[in-house]
């Protein structure tokens, strides 16, 4: 049913009888307006609006530009994947992935799902603050107590695959760590394929404010 063959008549018989300036379908002014109002929302707005949530919820018929905020909101400042079907196949497990952040099954998880063959996490001994194994506490070169004491372990991250180590691929790589990163803890290294990887500047790719408008974009 379309709003605009019906907007008229809600407006009652009386409305039709005292409209002026009708044309050769006897509209008048009023009849017109009103069905070009009702129109524009058959055309633009009633469509997203029956089917919000196949828009913004369903996995696979959410609206493209809808994608990159679940993944905002979800901690990532790019792209998991340039693979649109990828993402939107990874778009309802974001959450189960968010509840677990943190954990080393996490980090396994994130990388094996974006296509790493292997992630192990290690520990290595801390280099500074209150936890090194060597330094005692009257020594110079301990930091004092509103510096670094409150790291007490370091990592490293080693992976392996087949990918290809783009920057699109390295931004992600430190993307899953920013996000699973313990409070207590700091990275030491990571690796792919017994090769370092030097983490790079992200950029945000998109946006959401509180005019819903167009600055939402992939």
């Amino acid at each position: 049913m379309l709003l605009k063959d019906k907007i008229f008549d809600l407006f009652g018989i009386q409305a039709k009888v005292d409209d002026i300036n009708k044309d050769v379908n006897d509209k008048g002014f009023h009849q017109r307006f009103e069905e070009l109002l009702a129109g524009d929302l058959d055309d633009n707005e009633l469509d997203l609006i029956n089917n919000f949530i196949n828009n913004l919820i369903s996995p696979f018929d959410v609206i493209q530009k809808f994608v990159i905020y679940k993944e905002i909101l979800m901690g990532f400042d790019l792209p998991i994947s340039a693979d649109d079907y990828f993402r939107k196949k990874l778009y309802p497990l974001l959450y189960r992935l968010y509840d677990i952040k943190g954990s080393i099954p996490a980090y396994i998880q994130f990388f094996r799902l974006i296509g790493f063959d292997t992630c192990q996490i290690t520990e290595s001994d801390a280099s500074e603050g209150f936890d090194h194994p060597t330094l005692t506490l009257d020594s110079d070169e301990r930091p004092v107590l509103d510096s670094t004491g409150s790291v007490s372990g370091y990592y490293n991250v080693i992976l392996t695959g087949s990918l290809p180590l783009t920057d699109q691929l390295r931004q992600f790589i430190f993307n899953v760590i920013k996000i699973n990163e313990p409070i207590n803890a700091a990275l030491n290294a990571v690796t792919y394929n017994g090769d370092d990887v030097e983490d790079i500047e992200v950029s945000t790719l998109g946006d959401f404010n509180d005019d819903f408008n167009e600055d939402l974009y992939t």
